[in-house]
């Protein structure tokens, strides 16, 4: 009997298709890692704009949007938007009739990953009577 050294057919059969098996785990795993972070990337993009929408109305002492100027009973409007990539909206709600308390929602939608992002908070307009004026003013965009 001769004795042979190396593998048989179904040897490196089976040692393909174990290596095969591994690289299809490995190359799913990567390709799921990449989408999750670019929807996370998605996600915290949507959230930077809503809340950098959110802080431009919160510092400005009234709204300009289309050379219209909104606050008061005129402020309760919605606006429509495109920025960073994303559609939204801005709606104001006045919450007191009496008051200037106001209620802002801000929604980005990402049409890309079919997600929504809303921001919410309420506000107070003093008018004149705002001690924090000039601090608003002051407020770098």
């Amino acid at each position: 009997m001769q004795k042979d050294s190396g593998f048989t057919l179904i040897e490196v059969l089976m040692s393909l298709v174990i290596i095969y098996t591994l690289l299809i785990v490995i190359y799913t795993t990567f390709m799921q890692s990449v989408f999750l972070k670019n929807k996370s990337d998605s996600y915290y993009k949507m959230i930077k704009t809503a809340q950098s929408i959110m802080e431009y109305i919160k510092s400005e002492v009234y709204l300009i949007y289309d050379d219209e100027e909104y606050f008061g009973t005129e402020m309760e409007k919605e606006i429509n938007f495109t920025r960073d990539g994303y559609n939204g909206n801005v709606m104001i709600i006045k919450q007191c009739p009496d008051k200037g308390i106001y209620k802002i929602i801000v929604t980005v939608i990402d049409e890309k990953y079919n997600k929504e992002y809303i921001l919410e908070t309420i506000i107070y307009d003093r008018g004149q009577k705002d001690i924090y004026r000039g601090t608003y003013n002051e407020i770098p965009l």
